[in-house]
């Protein structure tokens, strides 16, 4: 079974898990649980607290000959309180309610020494006091184990309820992570993130929001048992001193140190890369680690301030042809470099890439190089229109940008196929519908 945690906009934190799923919506980059789950061991206490009470009722019913009952109650209720004190993460509460359970337990026992003679003779034959108390210790230490699932449901954070929530800084603690039963690879692809416009003015809420999605999300698949996770990484986590060049070379996985992202983006996606290697190599949890280089196609955000490269300008070129405009707006002088990988092709390579038995980070990108002008006369070919272009001042990140795809091609045996021009052309359709369905729609007065 496989989970797949995504946001799009404005963003949604999804885990799929075969017939089950669970959905968050969220703000911006902090997701709010709507299904509240009891873990497991929850409700197996409350069904020992609910047989303890049975017992005792029992006792009280019956008289002094059938003081198992009472002494089965006791038994109950400290492998409640035991199950209870595993999910506080308070040591000196935990350190209570383990105390309570042990008290309870000796508690037990000494009713059975005091209370022996009136168990039936042939309980005595077996070892008499010595059998009960062992019986006692053993019940305990056999029952409390057992009714905690292997593979149980792990919540981190404080539980939300359904709704809207104004303050942030409450929001940002109000995180839901689960793993259901029989998960065995999670795609970690949730991430606070957008295009240079949203990334270089947003450094504290993405490097805040992401750390929070992936310490949770990332703790959530070890203790669910999950066997392999997959967490997606970003070009951006590469220096920014090796990109000051439009003619970049391209970049190799090992020239991410030493480190130097330009963006609270890429330092968040590089201190959680070295997270997911501690992780395999502490608890041996098989993790794997992508870099995507650009990744774009339809269904994608295309508006909003979220849109990266080729989406923004897949808008701005359809607008442009359905409103008669005769040019669009490019930030910079446009000769900023990138390399752009379709997301067939993304989608190809990360299933390689878990298949594999590669631990090690890994670019799944293109390596054709092309400057924002020419991805621009690109979508106006597509679109079949003869645009001019007008440069304004805006953020344009590095000054160029390419995947080395050496390691990539020696691992996999594969590289990206679709051609710049076909994601393109895919692309475009889609975004050109959208704007026509926005122009269509009345305005609002």
């Amino acid at each position: 079974m496989v989970a797949i945690v995504a946001m799009a906009a404005p963003v949604r934190l999804a885990a799929q898990t075969g017939s089950a799923s669970v959905t968050a919506d969220t703000l911006p980059g902090i997701p709010l649980a709507t299904p509240v789950t009891l873990q497991p061991r929850i409700i197996s206490a409350y069904a020992a607290l609910l047989a303890a009470a049975m017992l005792s009722l029992l006792y009280l019913y019956r008289g002094r000959a059938f003081v198992v009952y009472w002494i089965g109650s006791w038994l109950l209720i400290a492998a409640a309180l035991g199950l209870v004190a595993r999910d506080y993460s308070d040591a000196t509460l935990r350190s209570v309610l383990t105390g309570l359970a042990l008290l309870f337990t000796v508690w037990a026992s000494g009713l059975m020494r005091l209370s022996v003679e009136s168990f039936p003779q042939h309980v005595l034959r077996w070892g008499g006091r010595r059998l009960t108390i062992m019986a006692a210790a053993a019940l305990w230490f056999l029952v409390a184990p057992f009714v905690v699932p292997l593979s149980a449901i792990v919540v981190t954070g404080t539980i939300a309820t359904e709704g809207t929530i104004k303050d942030e800084h409450k929001a940002a603690n109000k995180i839901v992570v689960e793993t259901k039963d029989g998960v065995e690879h999670v795609y970690a692809l949730a991430a606070d993130m957008g295009g240079m416009g949203y990334i270089s003015s947003h450094h504290a809420l993405i490097l805040h929001n992401n750390s929070l999605i992936n310490l949770n999300t990332l703790e959530a698949a070890r203790a669910g048992g999950v066997k392999r996770y997959l967490y997606s990484s970003s070009a951006c986590v590469y220096p920014e001193h090796r990109q000051t060049d439009a003619a970049v070379t391209a970049l190799k996985e090992d020239d991410a140190y030493p480190a130097q992202p330009q963006d609270a983006y890429g330092w968040e996606k590089l201190i959680t890369e070295r997270l997911c290697t501690h992780y395999r190599e502490d608890y041996g949890i098989e993790t794997r680690i992508v870099r995507f280089h650009n990744i774009y196609g339809p269904y994608g955000t295309w508006d909003g301030g979220r849109e990266k490269a080729p989406a923004a300008m897949c808008r701005k070129v359809a607008t442009a042809k359905l409103t008669g405009r005769k040019e669009i707006e490019i930030w910079g002088d446009g000769e900023q470099t990138r390399s752009f990988c379709y997301i067939a092709d993304c989608l190809d390579g990360v299933g390689r890439l878990m298949a594999s038995d590669f631990g090690d980070p890994l670019n799944l990108g293109s390596d054709r190089l092309v400057t924002i002008n020419q991805l621009a006369d690109i979508v106006c070919g597509v679109a079949g229109v003869t645009l001019g272009k007008r440069h304004i001042p805006g953020p344009q990140g590095v000054r160029g940008r390419n995947s080395d795809n050496t390691r990539l091609r020696h691992v996999l045996g594969w590289e990206p196929q679709v051609a710049l021009e076909t994601g393109v052309g895919q692309t475009y359709k889609w975004i050109e519908d959208q704007v026509k369905q926005r122009l269509a729609a009345p305005t609002r007065s």
